[in-house]
């Protein structure tokens, strides 16, 4: 049967023997996608041999594992104690009567399987402080441990428990479990509790956050309202005073309509009183006049007909037809159509 550290090296090639599946697997033929260390199949193949050109090996990496490659292995490190721990009491044959004593086997290490590490910005990492890390390694640990110790009792604690000092062995066991046992709850407690606290102040953080939010929120609606209501006023007050200056315009203009009515009323009135006293005193200037003129054609007749008179050579009727211009005039007229009519009876006559 193989064991760790098995290798193919180790012994003589057999085509009998299974290969191991780690080691080197020597077959005489050549391959397209691995190296082979043999003359003309390394990292110097050429295509005039026959062969592809040199692979392109791409190696993918990021910061974190380019800055955890000179970390720790992620296996755990040997099982190491905290305290001496004393070996259980070996049976001598023939030390008990009556008891057959066992053979003692020596427990054989078997890797155990454990993960790697979670990249620091994994969600399982998210959020654990170093505490953590360490309660989650011990509590691995303690886990391997007991596995081991339950493994090697298995192997190694038959027909022990007839000796006096296996008791006390047990007891000391029982005892350490048990520190280890309340250790690890005191951990989980502190963790809990840790958590706890955590959460409280997170719950915390976020009812003050929600708290602020709504208060902004709230505030900003009373702003907003205030506003609102400030701009409506406004708007209020600038339509009044729009609809008053309106009205007091449209006033103003009534009045100004009315006085320039007035004005033109009272200006025609005082035109016609000024035309009429014009024409008055016009009338008053004309008799004036007709009657100066009157006066003075009187006299002029009256000094005219005594004029006349005294010459003696005319006859009363000679002297009004010379002083009356009227009579004059009309006397003109008379003889004028006494001259047409006798001018149509004489052509009347020649016609006949």
């Amino acid at each position: 049967m193989a064991y760790l550290g098995d290798e193919d090296y180790d012994y003589p090639y057999d085509p009998q023997r299974r290969r191991s599946p780690r080691g080197y697997y020597n077959e005489y033929r050549r391959s397209a996608q691995y190296l082979d260390p043999r003359p003309g199949g390394g990292l110097q193949r050429t295509r005039s041999t026959g062969n592809a050109p040199a692979p392109n090996i791409y190696i993918y990496n990021d910061q974190v594992q380019d800055a955890q490659q000179r970390a720790s292995s992620p296996y755990p490190p040997a099982p190491y104690l905290t305290a001496a721990q004393p070996p259980p009491p070996a049976m001598m044959p023939g030390q008990y009567p009556g008891v057959i004593p066992q053979p003692q086997t020596i427990p054989v290490p078997v890797p155990y399987p454990y993960p790697a590490p979670a990249y620091p910005a994994s969600p399982e990492r998210r959020g654990r402080g170093r505490l953590g890390d360490d309660l989650v390694d011990d509590l691995a640990y303690m886990e391997l441990h007991d596995r081991a110790r339950s493994r090697s009792r298995g192997r190694s604690d038959v027909g022990r428990d007839g000796r006096p000092d296996f008791y006390e062995w047990e007891l000391e066991r029982k005892a350490r479990e048990l520190d280890e046992e309340r250790k690890r709850q005191a951990l989980e407690r502190e963790w809990e509790l840790r958590k706890m606290r955590e959460e409280e102040k997170r719950r915390r953080a976020e009812d003050e956050e929600d708290a602020d939010r709504k208060r902004v929120i709230q505030e900003y609606e009373e702003k907003r309202r205030k506003d609102a209501a400030a701009a409506k006023e406004a708007e209020a007050r600038v339509k009044d005073k729009l609809e008053r200056e309106k009205r007091e315009q449209k006033d103003e203009e009534q009045r100004m309509r009315e006085k320039i009515k007035r004005d033109e009323q009272e200006a025609k009135e005082r035109e016609k009183r000024e035309y009429d006293a014009f024409l008055l005193k016009q009338k008053e200037k004309a008799e004036k006049e007709k009657a100066e003129k009157a006066a003075e054609k009187a006299k002029f007749e009256r000094e005219m007909r005594k004029r006349l008179e005294e010459f003696g050579v005319y006859s009363q009727a000679q002297i009004d037809y010379m002083v009356d211009e009227e009579k004059a005039k009309k006397a003109k007229e008379e003889r004028s159509r006494s001259r047409g009519r006798m001018a149509d009876d004489d052509d009347d006559d020649d016609d006949g």
